[in-house]
């Protein structure tokens, strides 16, 4: 049976950005070739509360994650969504969990919601300045 194909009707899109995996690092930096620079990345830390997708609620994270920052309105649209067309502005380098998702099974998604998830430490060069600004921050 072939995958599902979206429909764009962009619900998956204004329901936050995704979480980014070990898949995904390829896709991080700031080098000139990445298709997510630190600036549309922010992170939720251990303990803080997240919406968890697959169990439709807030829970406590068990650990770090970074995720793609929302446009700056107030529900949460990915930064990459372009309202005009209902499309993506990275679609051809997207995120796993969107590469994942589709409305009308989202098992796939579900499958791998939790796992290799990405944090600082995995996206920070090591010994960067960055990287060392994160650690005392985790430290506090």
């Amino acid at each position: 049976m072939a995958a599902p194909t979206c429909d764009r009707c962009g619900r998956c899109c204004r329901a936050g950005g995704p979480a980014l995996h070990a898949a995904d690092l390829p896709l991080v930096g700031s080098r000139g070739d990445r298709v997510l620079t630190y600036a549309h990345l922010f992170t939720l830390r251990r303990g803080e509360p997240a919406h968890d997708q697959v169990q439709g609620r807030l829970l406590p994270l068990d650990e770090e994650l970074v995720k793609l920052k929302a446009a700056g309105d107030p529900d949460w649209t990915c930064t990459f969504f372009q309202e005009a067309d209902h499309g993506c502005a990275i679609y051809s380098s997207r995120p796993l969990e969107c590469r994942l998702l589709s409305c009308k099974d989202t098992a796939p998604l579900a499958a791998a919601y939790a796992q290799d998830r990405l944090g600082r430490a995995d996206i920070l060069p090591p010994g960067s300045a960055l990287a060392d600004l994160a650690a005392e921050h985790e430290a506090r």
